[in-house]
């Protein structure tokens, strides 16, 4: 049996180590994401989309159904493979994408990624019973108040930097 173009394209990415983080905060696995379209235009014969759809996530959705990772990839194509998931699972709703997937490795991928949600939720729930609603509400205010001493420590630092800047530059001139 032949490679998909979505393994292809996976191992691709792999090897040349583009980001995969589903919520990177510098590039935002545009790279990434983008190729995935390009490489679906391609064996579609069609455009490039420059945007994700519901009719591209499920026709990725069926390609990463196919995908087998050799032993050597699997860890290497989690974070890919994670990413992809996320993304059509936001397009399409889980029990869709469920049910493309089935039993697949991608498939397996999506269970994972569900029961660590599950995990995290029951977590969070179980801290907030035991410390109460108080707690809770107490824990978020003093994460807000030291975001915000740390942003404005930043913005003092700039405000330091701007007028050394403005004197150097005053001088020059």
């Amino acid at each position: 049996m032949s490679e998909s173009w979505l393994g292809l394209y996976l191992r691709d990415a792999v090897c040349r180590r583009l980001c995969a983080g589903i919520h990177c905060t510098t590039c935002g696995a545009q790279d990434f994401r983008r190729g995935v379209l390009r490489a679906l235009a391609t064996v579609s014969d069609e455009v490039p989309a420059s945007r994700r759809d519901s009719t591209r996530a499920a026709r990725v959705a069926l390609a990463l159904a196919s995908v087998e990772p050799d032993d050597a990839d699997i860890v290497r194509m989690l974070e890919a493979t994670r990413c992809l998931v996320y993304d059509v699972c936001n397009l399409l709703g889980e029990p869709t994408v469920e049910g493309l997937l089935g039993r697949s490795w991608a498939g397996e991928v999506l269970r994972g990624m569900q029961a660590h949600e599950r995990a995290v939720r029951g977590a969070r729930r179980a801290r907030e019973e035991y410390e109460g609603p108080e707690a809770t509400l107490r824990r978020r205010g003093e994460r807000k108040r030291l975001a915000h001493e740390r942003h404005q420590h930043r913005l003092l630092l700039k405000q330091e930097r701007d007028h050394r800047w403005r004197e150097i530059q005053a001088r020059v001139d």
